[in-house]
């Protein structure tokens, strides 16, 4: 992760490449680059700003959130959606 907390595009490719060296067919990155024609560190760099806009998201969600719903709620679908970022 870089300064701020997002995946770097560094982080991305690495990803990539482990798997593919587990048998994965298609990638995340492979997708990206085939569907608009990038290169791999522009697909990488666009799916981190995917994520990245994501968790803007969740995060704006969840602040706008606590009135309606209980506090305990959101913080759950907040820490699975980080085990499920990181997994």
């Amino acid at each position: 992760m870089d300064k701020d907390g997002y995946l770097s595009v560094g982080y991305e490719k690495r990803t990539n490449m482990i798997e593919k060296e587990k048998g994965q067919l298609v990638t995340g990155i492979e997708c990206s680059m085939q569907e608009n024609n990038l290169c791999v560190e522009e697909a990488s760099a666009q799916l981190s700003e995917i994520a990245e806009n994501a968790w803007k998201d969740l995060n704006k969600e969840c602040i706008k959130s606590t009135d309606s719903m209980p506090t305990d709620i959101l913080m759950r679908v907040v820490n699975l959606t980080r085990l499920i970022d990181v997994v």
